[in-house]
């Protein structure tokens, strides 16, 4: 991959890293020579991946957040700059749904649905944003 094109020295956060699209965006990104930072809930999930990553010659770092907690998404990014001093892709991917259908879905469980999907991307973008683009 890193023949089609370089990514070395770029940091890319992708939240919702540790499994399924998420993860394989990541491997991609690492693939191609980026610095990933793998973000999730749970820490030992997340911390395998970047194991895999590295174990596969890619170069990956862990940011355990919730993108709904608009602190610790902002605390995080904060870390991001000031572990690695940039920051060049944002992948919002996270998600989240309800496990069962429309009509037992309650408000409080489409909110949180939404907060997820379309809320955090907003806040996660708009603080990323501040740091998109500033290593060149």
């Amino acid at each position: 991959m890193k023949g089609l094109f370089s990514l070395e020295g770029r940091v890319a956060l992708v939240t919702g890293g540790s499994r399924g699209l998420g993860y394989g965006m990541a491997c991609g990104l690492a693939d191609a020579g980026a610095l990933v930072v793998l973000n999730g809930r749970v820490p030992a999930t997340l911390e395998a991946r970047r194991a895999e990553i590295e174990k596969r010659g890619g170069k990956a770092a862990v940011a355990s957040f919730d993108v709904c907690d608009r602190a610790a998404a902002d605390a995080a990014i904060d870390e991001i700059e000031r572990r690695h001093g940039r920051l060049d892709i944002l992948i919002n991917n996270a998600a989240w749904g309800v496990p069962h259908d429309l009509f037992e879905t309650t408000d409080e469980e489409w909110r949180s649905v939404l907060d997820v999907a379309l809320d955090s991307c907003f806040r996660l973008s708009r603080r990323a944003g501040t740091l998109l683009g500033q290593g060149e």
